[in-house]
């Protein structure tokens, strides 16, 4: 449970999803734990708990996990969200990444955009695009042959900048080589032996003006007041990229799982979505014996020894149920929308509705008991209608 929930809390938002897919071939997958040890000659669309890359990539990666792992080289852009993400090949075209930790080991073929709580760049990338970093804990050990923008509570550049760079810090270590003019505005900014500017630096620190000669290959080091840092603004300057971060890797969870679940099981959810208009009673009465029976049933298999399989696979079920009521519901409704209404909408047209249901649910939910009540008889309705497709003496309605 905890694997399936850091999962849904690290995923990041992606619209290339919908621009790209409607004109390139696509595979998509979902499930716990997913290794890529075959060649993919199109793009890869793909949520699970673990994911680990181990064959080449022809088109683009978009993924969301608990924890990624890249060990075989994707040929175009590569999207990813996760708890713990290793980048150990090369990325062809752009990279845009988020998580909570995140290692860069191998060249980056055009732009390189990260969001994280621990991000490192290795010795021996090459980003052959621009650098755009935001997070806690910066390690920066490359080459960037684009510009630099860093912002983060601890950044330590050590690598090389051959573009503009732009660097915010509360604690700065500097030790790289900057080949354009430089930027960099700390509270406390430490300057080693290697550290070389070789075309101006404009700085500020607390501790004031001093002397950098040494570390100037050419032009000047200038202290400018106008950089300076107040504590308070920092703090909320990275609460705020913080927060922003996590909402778009919420809504990249969001779009990302009700896209996979619409492509994937759309007949399903169509037919789902048909039988939520004729019984709202009879609908609320099968989710709802639904969500009760299912984990009684799996705690009975735990009790006999001989079925704790079965047990397993119907308390992941229930889990997975839990965990994407509110996308599930969201689609079902999105098609009972479409059939009642004879809208003869398209899947990208139902994803969108679907996504706007959502956020209505969720709006719902805030409200005190009320909101509650609300979403379980919702929820419950949903569930029930995919419930009854699979109850003998519901088929014959069904298929008339």
């Amino acid at each position: 449970m905890d694997k399936h929930l850091k999962t849904i809390k690290w995923l990041v938002l992606c619209v290339m999803i919908m621009i790209t897919s409607g004109t390139q071939a696509a595979t998509f997958k979902g499930g716990e734990d997913k290794t890529i040890d075959t060649p993919l000659e199109d793009n890869l669309y793909i949520a699970s708990g673990t994911l680990t890359v181990d064959a080449t990539i022809d088109g683009d990666l978009i993924a969301a996990a608990g924890k990624i792992t890249v060990n075989d080289t994707i040929f175009e852009d590569l999207t990813a969200a996760g708890a713990d993400i290793l980048i150990n090949a090369i990325i062809g075209e752009d990279a845009k990444i988020a998580g909570e930790n995140i290692t860069i080991l191998r060249s980056i073929n055009g732009d390189l955009i990260v969001f994280g709580a621990n991000i490192e760049v290795g010795r021996e990338v090459i980003v052959a695009g621009d650098l755009m970093v935001c997070g806690g804990r910066v390690v920066v050990k490359g080459i960037v042959n684009g510009d630099v923008k860093i912002m983060g509570g601890t950044v330590t550049f050590n690598g090389e900048a051959q573009g503009e760079t732009d660097i915010e810090a509360d604690v700065l270590n500097i030790g790289g080589k900057f080949r354009k003019s430089a930027v960099i505005a700390a509270n406390k900014i430490n300057f080693e032996d290697k550290a070389e500017f070789h075309d101006g630096l404009e700085y500020w620190q607390q501790t004031g003006e001093t002397d950098l000669s040494n570390y100037m290959v050419n032009g000047l080091a200038i202290f400018s007041p106008d950089l300076e840092l107040y504590q308070e603004v920092t703090n909320w300057k990275y609460l705020g990229f913080g927060l922003a971060t996590f909402a778009i890797i919420y809504t990249f969870s969001i779009v990302l799982t009700i896209f996979l679940l619409t492509i994937l099981f759309g007949k399903v959810f169509s037919k789902a979505g048909k039988l939520i208009n004729e019984s709202y009673i009879k609908n609320f009465g099968y989710g709802l014996l639904y969500f009760i029976s299912l984990p009684l049933t799996a705690l009975f298999f735990f009790l006999i020894l001989i079925g704790i399989p079965i047990g397993l696979v119907l308390l992941h079920v229930f889990l997975f149920s839990l965990l994407f009521a509110y996308s599930i519901t969201s689609i079902i409704l999105a098609y009972g929308i479409n059939i009642q209404y004879k809208k003869n909408w398209s899947k990208w047209k139902i994803m969108g509705v679907a996504l706007l249901i959502f956020a209505v649910l969720k709006l719902i939910t805030g409200i005190p008991f009320l909101g509650l009540l609300m979403i379980i008889i919702v929820v419950g309705m949903a569930f029930g209608t995919l419930i009854s497709q699979y109850l003998p003496w519901e088929k014959t309605s069904i298929e008339s």
